[in-house]
């Protein structure tokens, strides 16, 4: 997942915090002000991510998505949040 994100945004792609989880799967979440990104790889292969704005309350998401993809909803929110 890493590398694909690293493709696509190249040295914009800011160190989220990451970690793993107790079921087995791994977080990365990043904050820029009033904007909130997270990606939460499951077990099972496949993904889930959210996109918050704090300041209007707009959400966007997506879940069960197979690794090695990445949609251009999850493209556009994840640059929102990384040039915020």
């Amino acid at each position: 997942m890493w590398n694909l994100l690293e493709r696509r945004f190249g040295s914009s792609l800011k160190l989220p915090a990451a970690g793993a989880l107790e079921d087995g799967g791994f977080a990365m979440s990043w904050d820029n002000g009033r904007h909130h990104f997270e990606i939460e790889v499951t077990p099972d292969g496949t993904f889930d991510w959210f996109y918050m704005d704090r300041g209007s309350e707009t959400r966007a998401g997506e879940e069960d998505q197979p690794l090695g993809t990445v949609s251009p909803g999850l493209i556009s929110q994840l640059r929102r949040t990384l040039v915020a």
